[in-house]
Formats: structure tokens, sequence, C-alpha cells
């Protein structure tokens, strides 16, 4: 996939050159990462900063075919923090950023691993969007709300209670949604389903659970890093944690991409 990145800059940029690439890390993929757009828009920042082009990070993702049906990598990349884009762009487009945030630098991610599955992608992933039905209207006016009256506003005011509550109704919503399409479940990976779904319960308000896009990775986004750490704990104790499953606790990423000189 690099190289066929940097055959696509080099088209467009007509930038020829002989280069050196050496990645040194790289997001697992189909994982919920996003990482076909990290990967490229790495890639298309450095070879633009080799050549001493000066473009803006959407066109180097329309250079690489990426963000078609969603901005957050792209604006991940470039602003960090918390997102909320428009949907597909017009005419293949970038989609418009319509909320930035950052999340407070007190709450914690714990996130949860499963290196034996996948997420859908390409062809699958295509097919799967193609035969769900469309959403009930009803259920997309709830997203909206939890989003517009609950997510947003608490993130802004680290309110928890309130970002928690939104948070996992429009989980539940959007698991329920893509279910059919993943096995029944709302979760890719029944064990990471499992470990999130008994946090949630285990601890009513004080955490809040999902699966990232297809996963199979999920989350729990807690108020601060000792919850944190008395979850995973708390979760090992009671033989939740099974030998596959991977798990870190990360902070809130409330920048971009760093790029050294």
């Amino acid at each position: 996939r690099a190289l066929a990145h940097l055959q696509s800059l080099r088209a467009h940029s007509g930038c020829l050159g002989p280069l050196h690439l050496r990645l040194l890390q790289v997001l697992p993929t189909h994982a919920g990462f996003g990482s076909g757009t990290q990967l490229a828009l790495a890639l298309g920042r450095a070879f633009c900063r080799c050549h001493a082009i000066e473009v803006e990070t959407a066109t180097i993702a329309q250079w690489l075919s990426r963000g078609r049906r969603s901005g957050i990598g792209i604006s991940g990349f470039d602003l960090g923090g918390l997102l909320l884009d428009g949907g597909p762009g017009k005419n293949n487009g970038v989609a418009p950023l319509l909320s930035r945030l950052a999340l407070p630098d007190a709450w914690r991610v714990l996130v949860v691993q499963d290196p034996t599955r996948q997420g859908l992608s390409g062809a699958r992933e295509l097919q799967a969007i193609g035969t769900l039905p469309p959403m009930p209207q009803d259920a997309a006016a709830d997203l909206c709300h939890q989003v517009l009256m609950r997510l947003l506003p608490g993130a802004a005011d680290a309110d928890f209670e309130a970002f928690a509550a939104g948070l996992n109704r429009m989980q539940r919503l959007l698991g329920a949604h893509f279910a059919a399409a993943q096995g029944g479940s709302a979760y890719t990976s029944a064990a990471v389903g499992q470990l999130l779904q008994w946090l949630a319960e285990a601890y009513p308000g004080q955490v809040a659970v999902g699966q990232s896009s297809w996963g199979p990775t999920g989350f729990a986004v807690v108020p601060d890093a000792a919850t944190a750490q008395a979850l995973v704990q708390t979760a090992q104790a009671a033989g939740l944690l099974q030998p596959d499953l991977l798990l870190k606790v990360v902070r809130p990423r409330n920048h971009g991409a760093l790029i050294d000189p």
C-alpha cells in the first residue's frame, strides 16, 4: 500500500526522483483505527515536505483516494480531538468538519483489541452498506439529539456523566442497526463485546463503551486514570480478559500529527 501511495503521489505532483522510505511502526489494518487513511496521509505529508510542496491535507487525501465516506481520519490527522463531520463530501470531496473540541486531559480511553478478528473493508464493506436498510428517521433523530445535546456539551463542559450517557445511547442505536452485517451482534469480536458490555453494566454512568467503526477494536471512555486502572484490575479478577485481547489505557489526543523537521 505504501508503494502504491508513492506512485500516486509521483503521478499527481510530477516529482519522480528516488526516495528511501522506512516505516518504523504501523497501525493494525481493518481494526477500527483508520489505518489506511493515516498511512496514506503520513506518506503524503512526508512526500510533500521532502519536495517542498505546499498543499492542504484534503488535497493529499484526494490524490490518494481517502476520505470518500468520512472525513474523520483527515481532520484527525490535522487536528486531533473530538471531531464531528458532515458525512460524505460533495462530489467525492472531503466531508465538512462541523465541530472540533478538545477532550478533557483527565479522561482516559481503554482500548480493547482482538488481533484474531478483522472488521469489514473494501468490497465486503461496500456490500454490507448496500444491503443494510436505511436507518429509521426516529433513530437518526435520536442520534442527532445525543450528539448535540449530550455528547458535545458534555465534552465541552467536562461533564463526563452527560458525555457517557450520550455516547452509550449512540452506540446502542448504531450497534443495533449494524448488527445485521456483524453476525447479529453489535460487536465484531465476541470477546471484546463481552468485556465492554460487562463494564457498562457493572459501572453504570461511570463508563462509555462502544466499537470503533467495523471493529473489532472496542473502547471504554472513563473520567480519569484511576478509574481506568480499577476497571482493568476488576475485569482481570472477573476472568473477562481473554488471552488474545490486547488492552491499552491512553490519553485523549488533542493535537494533530507531529512532523519532525
